[in-house]
């Protein structure tokens, strides 16, 4: 299932658009910005039917500055990562060029998963600015998980 980052509300789009080297993308500043933490909802078809394992990708990157913003990922209110950003930095001198896009893969329980489903992305790092390079950007997000037997 992809979560594209059309379906995420509280990002930030100073810009106008959501286009950003070459992609659509949403993204997250500072705590003390109104745009720290962005959210989706989604919904499975299958309800108590998810097998014990799933995993959670995320396509994205972290902002220019060379050390990693500190991230917080929740789905369901589950903290299912906090640290420094696992996605690489962008590259340098605004939205036009081709960007350093990535991935990184969380694996989690699948009885984390329900019919009804929020995930959110937080930038912890404690600033105010929205025009500097301290952001965490998502392209989409893909969620795999296998249905019991």
């Amino acid at each position: 299932m992809r979560i594209p980052d059309q379906d995420f509300v509280g990002d930030f789009d100073g810009r106008g658009s959501n286009q950003y080297k070459g992609r659509t993308a949403s993204w997250v500043y500072g705590l003390g910005t109104p745009y720290h933490t962005m959210t989706a909802d989604f919904r499975l078809s299958e309800e108590g039917n998810i097998g014990r394992r799933a995993s959670l990708t995320i396509v994205g990157m972290d902002g220019e500055n060379e050390r990693k913003n500190m991230t917080r990922v929740v789905l369901n209110g589950t903290t299912i990562y906090q640290g420094p950003n696992p996605l690489p930095n962008d590259f340098c001198c605004g939205p036009s060029g081709p960007g350093n896009w990535g991935s990184v893969t969380f694996e989690i329980p699948g009885e984390l998963l329900r019919r009804d489903n929020t995930l959110s992305i937080s930038n912890l790092e404690p600033n105010d600015c929205t025009r500097c390079p301290t952001y965490v950007m998502v392209d989409y997000v893909e969620l795999e998980y296998r249905l019991r037997p």
